[in-house]
């Protein structure tokens, strides 16, 4: 018989099997997959948060209509929410992503965005 056939996966190679191994479950449950299965539980707890900031912040609003996203679309920790007093006032805020723990959770008002381009010299 062969010599090579016969010893089996030495160290080296079962590590780089299951580096292999782990990028591909990373992938398929990572980033994009975790977003799925949090997306109501996101959703939810973003909710809840907007509504305890229109109490804070809005107590003469009685019924206070609340609309969150599911999803980080920008990965800066925050979802967007937009906040209602039921007639005419509306109010854009952001709400920090919650998936397993409670830790730091609630809302701020929207920032904007300024994105500056990179300028070559010439």
């Amino acid at each position: 018989m062969n010599k090579f056939r016969q010893r089996g996966l030495n160290r080296i190679e079962v590590t780089i099997v299951a580096f292999i191994v782990a990028v591909l479950l990373r992938s398929i449950f990572g980033t994009c997959g975790m977003g799925l299965f949090f997306a109501d539980r996101v959703r939810d707890r973003a909710n809840e948060d907007a509504r305890a900031y229109s109490r804070e912040f809005h107590p003469g609003w009685t019924h206070p209509t609340v609309s969150c996203q599911s999803v980080d679309s920008d990965s800066d920790g925050y979802v967007t929410c937009t906040i209602g007093d039921g007639a005419n006032a509306t109010e854009a805020i952001e709400c920090r992503v919650s998936r397993v723990t409670n830790y730091k959770r609630g809302c701020r008002p929207m920032r904007a965005a300024v994105r500056v381009r990179g300028t070559t010299s010439e």
